[in-house]
């Protein structure tokens, strides 16, 4: 999305985590996601939800080596 490496990283692990601000000029403390692209608004949504829902424990539902004795 044309952001650098700090800021998408801090965005993709605010978002996953739903922890405080990121890090960097753009989404730090002292700014916002309104200026990133539609595109990864909605990346950073579904890691929301994905967050939310602990996705982890979903996965390890669907292994075959959870059902097993």
């Amino acid at each position: 999305t044309g952001l650098d490496l700090i800021t998408s990283m801090s965005a993709a692990a605010t978002s996953l985590a739903n922890v405080g601000p990121g890090l960097g000029n753009i989404i730090g403390p002292a700014g916002n996601f309104q200026s990133l692209p539609d595109s990864a608004k909605w990346i950073l949504d579904v890691a929301m939800v994905l967050g939310r829902l602990e996705f982890e424990t979903l996965l390890v539902l669907l292994m075959p080596s959870f059902w097993r004795d």
